[in-house]
């Protein structure tokens, strides 16, 4: 899929990066041109699971009404042009960042799994059930989920329903149902929102509960003046107006480990119809003017290669190898050439991490060592083989020490200079990118 195109001969994995590079930066222009892109080149499945990618890392469930829009989409089976783009315009517009289901994700699997719950209880806990109920209870998110690991997936959701149907929340019922039935994203993601669905109390959750209304009178303007000015351009080359980003394409691209001697741009120069007939959307068009061949293809006749360049490349100058270095540097280029673990580390602070808030009381997640950024999600189906713990947990009870006035400031003294500062982890991002 590396190689795929677009419409107009982008890399599909790269607009779906600027576009969530895009949306994090509330960069309304670009936001909307990387729609545009990705919906007029029929990659509307790819640009969900995006979006639901990103809904996890950065969103969260405070954000509950922007996926609500996925889950009606994806019962639907199908969107309209405008209504997409209206859903995008407005992810855009939110800039209250909540990365804690990222958060939940991460410290789950750096957390040993021998690890057992050290918080006050006064009830013995039998099994992982009362356990997990007593922290769902008290709204313990990450214990719940660290105790949950040891639990298999089906027994995770049969726990969380029970859990939701002994309180009567129809709406709560209704999200789980939602989050057990959606397709998009991998399924660890789907529970840890659905833990922290649960976990929330009713008046957190009442507060999630508002459906996505009308994007701001301005930004609908700004809108369609900018689709009426780019429908002014007529050819293909004149028609992609924004290049790609290098922050976009870091870590989740081929282009970014790419060495920096090598360049994509025979993609699109020399290799360009047989990349075209490798890319869904064109292999499609291009089915009526060749002829399929168990390696590739053949132009069906002369007249039918000279018909399909008329078609789609009409106007002077719109096959690529015609173009300025300039304008193929906006989708094809050399490599960044950065590695594995730099690409990732710049990917996870800058674009996750960095500008969203959490739970108040988490010190900021970070990675000192290269081996803490080797965490991977499919870990998580080990964990039920991996993860034991030993019942019954007695309980623990909570012990109070007094301490004279003096020591109690010399102790708050060593705590404020020991910890990062919470400023910039606790705020969101507000500053618009200039374009």
């Amino acid at each position: 899929m590396d190689k795929h195109l677009t419409l107009h001969l982008y890399r599909v994995q790269e607009v779906l990066a600027s576009l969530r590079c895009a949306l994090t930066k509330h960069n309304y222009r670009e936001t909307l041109f990387w729609a545009l892109e990705l919906y007029d080149s029929d990659i509307l499945n790819e640009s969900l699971e995006m979006l639901f990618g990103l809904w996890v890392d950065l969103y969260g469930v405070p954000l509950w009404k922007l996926l609500v829009p996925l889950y009606e989409i994806q019962k639907k089976g199908e969107l309209e042009r405008d209504a997409w783009i209206h859903l995008i315009m407005a992810w855009s517009q939110e800039k209250s960042l909540d990365s804690t289901l990222f958060q939940v994700l991460v410290r789950g699997l750096k957390t040993p799994t021998d690890w057992t719950p050290t918080f006050p209880h006064s009830a013995t806990y039998h099994n992982e059930t009362e356990a997990i109920n007593d922290c769902l209870q008290r709204g313990k998110l990450l214990e719940a989920w660290l105790l949950a690991r040891s639990l298999s997936p089906e027994d995770q959701w049969t726990l969380l329903k029970q859990f939701v149907e002994s309180t009567n929340n129809q709406s709560k019922s209704s999200a789980l149902t939602l989050l057990s039935e959606l397709k998009f994203g991998d399924p660890i993601q789907r529970r840890v929102a659905a833990f922290c669905v649960v976990c929330l109390d009713e008046e957190r959750w009442k507060l999630t509960q508002f459906p996505l209304g009308h994007n701001a009178f301005g930004i609908q303007l700004e809108t369609v003046r900018l689709m009426q000015l780019w429908n002014e351009n007529e050819s293909l080359r004149t028609q992609r107006i924004f290049a790609v980003r290098p922050e976009a394409i870091t870590h989740v691209c081929q282009r970014s480990s790419l060495s920096t001697q090598v360049s994509t741009e025979e993609d699109i120069m020399e290799n360009l119809e047989l990349t075209l007939w490798d890319s869904p959307y064109w292999k499609e068009i291009m089915k009526e003017y060749v002829l399929e061949l168990e390696d590739g293809f053949s132009w069906a006749s002369s007249s039918h290669k000279e018909a399909f360049y008329d078609t789609y490349f009409t106007y002077s100058g719109d096959i690529s190898d015609e173009w300025s270095i300039a304008d193929r540097a906006k989708s094809h280029g050399r490599g960044l050439g950065k590695s594995e673990l730099l690409a990732k580390r710049q990917h996870l602070c800058s674009s996750t991490v960095k500008n969203t808030k959490t739970l108040s009381f988490w010190e900021p997640l970070v990675f000192p060592d290269d081996n803490d950024l080797l965490f991977d999600l499919s870990t998580y189906d080990t964990f039920p083989s991996t993860c034991r713990i030993k019942f019954p947990l007695k309980p623990i009870r909570k012990e109070f020490i007094e301490s004279m006035k003096e020591q109690q400031t010399d102790i708050e003294f060593v705590k404020h200079q020991s910890l990062p500062r919470q400023d910039a982890h606790t705020s969101s991002h507000t500053d618009e990118e200039e374009d």
